[in-house]
């Protein structure tokens, strides 16, 4: 399982316990809006990625660069599916539950 992009290991691993497959990725490329002037606004910088099992859809443009929009999208996508597929149990929602305990 090679994605495109290299990814961190905890997150490759997520995405092989997920079964999330470079293969079931869709990737697109758009014109970027907003922040960053005309160099966003001229070249297609930002990315969007669907993954077509589960039909989860991100869209990155933090960044003014493509690969690095590509990384940071590809790492959402595997973590907004986490989130889809594991509900409460997902490490992003027991982080949101920790704090509200703590507060």
């Amino acid at each position: 399982m090679e994605f495109p992009v290299e990814l961190s290991p905890h997150i490759l691993k997520k995405a092989d316990e997920l079964g999330v497959k470079p293969e079931d990725i869709v990737e697109k490329w758009v014109a970027a809006g907003g922040k960053g002037g005309q160099k966003v606004n001229k070249t297609a910088s930002c990315v969007m990625l669907k993954h077509i099992p589960s039909g989860t859809m991100v869209k990155c443009q933090k960044h003014r660069e493509q690969s690095k929009n590509r990384t940071s999208g590809y790492k959402l996508l595997i973590l907004k599916v986490e989130e889809q597929v594991l509900g409460e149990k997902s490490d992003r929602a027991l982080k949101v539950h920790k704090l509200r305990k703590q507060k």
